[in-house]
């Protein structure tokens, strides 16, 4: 790993950091979009094992610092890989894949770190939905759609502006 891609790493670990620190609770939302976005850019051109090792490292960080996110990074990190596998397809099957991989690993998430971490995040979503479960699904189903769109339309701007480099 030369010096440029090893700032570069050392970076996105920061990027990742501060935006574990800003977006908390109920704006944690942001996190699904800024922090896939980050391992997106240095998935561009990093090779797979320079991608993994920042990756572990990013996991790590959050291991250590912000526990409950740990599960969620897991999650941020296959986004990161959904939008490098489907960067040359359309912009609605982008969106599609997007959305269904954020909502599917933002449940899952939400299961694993309630059951493992005894965090009650799906209490307070079902809550946040008027109780109902079906709006805590839908709440999730919103949540995927959001950030898939975003990511979608941002990872497009991205990957010209990569490519000009």
């Amino acid at each position: 790993m030369n010096a440029e891609k090893l700032a570069r790493g050392a970076l996105t670990l920061t990027v990742i950091a501060i935006s574990l620190i800003i977006f908390r609770g109920s704006i944690s939302i942001f996190n699904s979009i800024v922090i896939p976005l980050a391992l997106y850019i240095i998935l561009y051109d990093f090779s797979p094992g320079e991608f993994l090792t920042t990756f572990f490292a990013a996991f790590f960080l959050v291991a250590l610092f912000f526990s409950t996110q740990v599960f969620f990074m897991v999650s941020y990190g296959l986004l990161a890989f959904l939008l490098s596998a489907f960067a040359e397809r359309g912009i609605f099957l982008r969106i599609v894949i997007l959305t269904l991989g954020a909502a599917s690993s933002f449940l899952i998430a939400i299961w694993i770190t309630d059951l493992i971490l005894g965090t009650a995040i799906q209490r307070a979503l079902t809550a946040l939905a008027g109780g109902s479960q079906a709006g805590f699904y839908l709440l999730v189903l919103g949540e995927g759609i959001a950030a898939g769109v975003v990511l979608a339309a941002v990872s497009t701007w991205l990957k010209r502006r990569l490519a000009g480099r």
